[in-house]
C-alpha cells in the first residue's frame, strides 16, 4: 500500500509539473511525439457505416518501400492492398485500415454498445487482426486511399484528417494516363513472368513490371494503362518502390462512409505540404492543440517541420 501511495504521489507530482510548464491553457489537447521531426497523429475513422461496392476479381498485396527523409535516406516499409472488380479499384494502406478497425471496436467497447472480445475491458485483437499487425509494417505515416471508377473515368483520393476524428478530405481528378514505353527486360514476380515498361509521370521517372498473363489493368497507387497487371514499380531515385508479395482471389470491396470535405487537387496537395512544412500553424489552433517531443523533452513550436518527399513532384 505504501508503494502504491508513493507511486501515486510521484505521478501527481510529474503531471503537475507538466501542467505548470506547458505553454497553453487548460483546455488544450495534447499529443506526444517521438521527436522533433515526427509527423502529426493521423486521426482515425469509424468503420460502422460500410458499403460493399462489389467483389474483387483479384486482390494484390504489395510491400511498399519509401524514403520520407531525403537527408537521412531512411527507408520505411508498409503493406498496401489493391482490389478491383474490373471497374472499381481500391488502393489502401493495411496499417491505416487496421488502426481504424481496432479504434472502432475500442470505441464500441467504451460506449458499451457491443460485446467486444477482451478481458477486464481491454480490447484483444482477433486472429485476423494479429496477422494483419504482423505483416502491415510498423510505420504509421502513410495516409492515402485511392478509388478508380472506370465507367466514370474518375479517380478519387481521400485521406484521414489530421485535425478531426472520423473525417475525410478528398479530391477528384480524371484517371491519369501514363505514356508507357514497353522495354525488353523480363523478371519473375510471385511466380509470374513480367515485362518492363517506362514512363515519366508528374516529376518522376518510373519503371514498372507488368504481367500479360493476368490481363487486368490495375496496379498500386495511380499506376494503370498496361496490358496486364502491374506487379512492381519503382522510381529512378529509388525513393518509392512497390513489389507484389501475394496474389489473392475474391474479397469484398468496401467503402467506409465517413463525413468528408471535397476540395480541389491543388488545395489537397497544399494541405498535405503544410502539414509537413508548418504543422503547428495548421493544427495548433492558437495553442489549443500542443505537441510534445519525447526525444528533446520540450513542447514543439513553429520551428517544427516534418520531412516531406511527395510522390508527385509536379
Amino acid at each position: 500500500m505504501t508503494k502504491i501511495k508513493m507511486s501515486l504521489r510521484l505521478y501527481i507530482f510529474i503531471v503537475g509539473w507538466i501542467f505548470l510548464l506547458r505553454p497553453v491553457s487548460a483546455q488544450s489537447r495534447y499529443y506526444s511525439l517521438a521527436d522533433d521531426r515526427s509527423a502529426p497523429v493521423i486521426e482515425s475513422w469509424n468503420l460502422t457505416d460500410p458499403d460493399t461496392i462489389g467483389q474483387s476479381v483479384i486482390t494484390l498485396h504489395y510491400e511498399m518501400r519509401y524514403v520520407v527523409d531525403t537527408l537521412s535516406h531512411s527507408v520505411h516499409q508498409n503493406r498496401v492492398v489493391v482490389q478491383t472488380d474490373g471497374n472499381v479499384v481500391k488502393y489502401y494502406v493495411m496499417r491505416r485500415h487496421l488502426q481504424d478497425r481496432i479504434m472502432t471496436q475500442v470505441e464500441k467497447l467504451l460506449d458499451g454498445t457491443a460485446a467486444v472480445p477482451g478481458v477486464g475491458g481491454q480490447y484483444v485483437k482477433t486472429a485476423e487482426e494479429e496477422e494483419m499487425d504482423r505483416i502491415a509494417g510498423v510505420d504509421d505515416i502513410l495516409n492515402s486511399e485511392i478509388w478508380f471508377c472506370r465507367d466514370k473515368g474518375i479517380l478519387i483520393e481521400r485521406m484521414h484528417d489530421y485535425d478531426r476524428q472520423n473525417f475525410a478530405i478528398e479530391y477528384e481528378e480524371p484517371i491519369p494516363k501514363f505514356e508507357w514505353i514497353v522495354g525488353s527486360q523480363q523478371r519473375e514476380i510471385c511466380g509470374y513472368q513480367c515485362f518492363s515498361a517506362h514512363a515519366w509521370f508528374r516529376g518522376r521517372s518510373w519503371t514498372a513490371w507488368f504481367c500479360p498473363e493476368i490481363p487486368v489493368d490495375t496496379g498500386p497507387w495511380k499506376f494503370n494503362g498496361l496490358p496486364g497487371v502491374i506487379l512492381a514499380v519503382t522510381d529512378s531515385s529509388s525513393h518509392y518502390d512497390w513489389e507484389c508479395v501475394a496474389v489473392k482471389g475474391q474479397e469484398p470491396i468496401i467503402y467506409y462512409r465517413v463525413p468528408k470535405k471535397r476540395i480541389g487537387k491543388e488545395q489537397y496537395a497544399q494541405y498535405v505540404k503544410n502539414i509537413h512544412t508548418s504543422p503547428l500553424s495548421v493544427l495548433g489552433h492558437g495553442g489549443d492543440v500542443v505537441f510534445y517531443s519525447r526525444a528533446s523533452k520540450k513542447w514543439l513550436d513553429d520551428t517544427w517541420e516534418v520531412p516531406y518527399n511527395p510522390i508527385e513532384l509536379e
